[in-house]
């Protein structure tokens, strides 16, 4: 997509979209020229989407237009949550504020992923080193012990011709892990988009219930700061489910807002959806009762976040020993399979 003055737009991602709301928060709260400061800001940067959508913003400001409508003339490359905060925020003088909270929830969110991340980094490595292992023992090592226990006739054990079986197609494992990995991938960018896949990844063990409990907090932060710069409960409901990354809960939102649209109480309408836990209702209840709404959210969200830090510990205690294990049958595998034929053979010789 370009602008017209001919220049490439691209939709920032959730990050990005966090980086330019936390130099707007600075910039306010500094009382620094928001059109200059802008363009230093771009400047600075390294080249890529963030720097190329201040750059953008600040030609619109310097056409004359003010900072609400260069954002909103930005479109579709900035998510629709951002620059209905903007304009809230603008609108109820609390522009440094709301924007501060915002790059809050974002930081919070990208931490969680940073840690879950870092997590699995480990066991992964090993894993795929694990791959990589029997796939080139595979190719290389196998056929030639295989030609050489074959020409003794050696009985061989069920392992071991397991081994010399796989090894004649190799080369199809190793496209078969790759598939797998890429499959993955796509799976989890998918999750993003379409709501059943994202429901079939949280129902996942152990990384099921952090996706969702990371969510289900992401949600109820960004639905109190929208409640705050007071957006109507519908409006704030969709901002708040395309805010992040999960398009199941996208979905539930959706649904919940045309159900207070149409009359019904915000903590019935979520309630009513299996995508909340059943906890979220009494106290979006309370909150609305006690006109302490958005404290009552952000309560919400400490729970999940509580919950969702139990996940990771568990995380983090149950992933590596079964990563360890996988290493130490591989091992054991390739031992049984070839260095005891092979042991027994010298023996047989000598």
């Amino acid at each position: 997509m370009t602008d017209s003055n001919g220049e490439r737009r691209e939709r920032l991602s959730n990050a990005e979209a966090a980086d330019l709301g936390a130099v707007l928060a600075t910039l306010v709260q500094s009382g620094y020229p928001l059109e200059a400061g802008l363009e230093a800001a771009a400047r600075e940067l390294p080249r890529g989407r963030l720097a190329r959508s201040l750059a953008a913003v600040t030609r619109e400001m310097r056409q004359g237009r003010t900072l609400d409508e260069a954002i909103a003339a930005q479109g579709r490359n900035l998510p629709e949550h951002v620059r209905a905060l903007v304009v809230a925020g603008l609108r109820t003088a609390r522009l440094g504020q709301v924007l501060e909270e915002f790059v809050t929830i974002q930081r919070r969110t990208a931490d969680i992923r940073r840690t879950v991340y870092v997590s699995l980094a480990y066991p992964s490595v090993l894993l795929v080193l694990v791959v990589a292992v029997f796939t080139l023992f595979g190719l290389a090592v196998v056929p030639v012990l295989a030609q050489v226990v074959d020409d003794f006739d050696m009985d061989l054990p069920r392992q071991t011709r397991l081994l010399i079986g796989m090894s004649h197609s190799g080369l199809w494992v190793l496209v078969a892990n790759l598939t797998v990995l890429i499959c993955c991938w796509l799976l989890a960018w998918l999750s993003t988009e379409v709501a059943e896949i994202r429901s079939m990844m949280n129902a996942m063990p152990l990384l099921g219930p952090i996706s969702r409990w990371a969510s289900l907090a992401q949600f109820s932060r960004l639905m109190a700061l929208l409640i705050e710069s007071e957006l109507p409960l519908p409006a704030a409901l969709k901002l708040a489910g395309r805010g992040g990354q999960d398009a199941d809960l996208a979905v539930a939102c959706l649904a919940a807002s045309r159900r207070v649209d149409g009359g019904q109480a915000l903590g019935q309408a979520l309630a009513g959806l299996p995508q909340f836990p059943k906890s979220l209702g009494p106290i979006v209840t309370w909150g609305q009762q006690a006109g302490a709404l958005p404290d009552a959210l952000r309560t919400a969200a400490e729970m999940f976040e509580g919950r969702l830090r139990a996940q990771l510990v568990l995380l983090r205690t149950v992933v590596p020993p079964f990563a360890f294990l996988a290493v130490l049958w591989a091992v054991l595998f390739l031992i049984s399979s070839f260095v005891l034929p092979l042991i027994s053979l010298v023996e047989k010789l000598s």
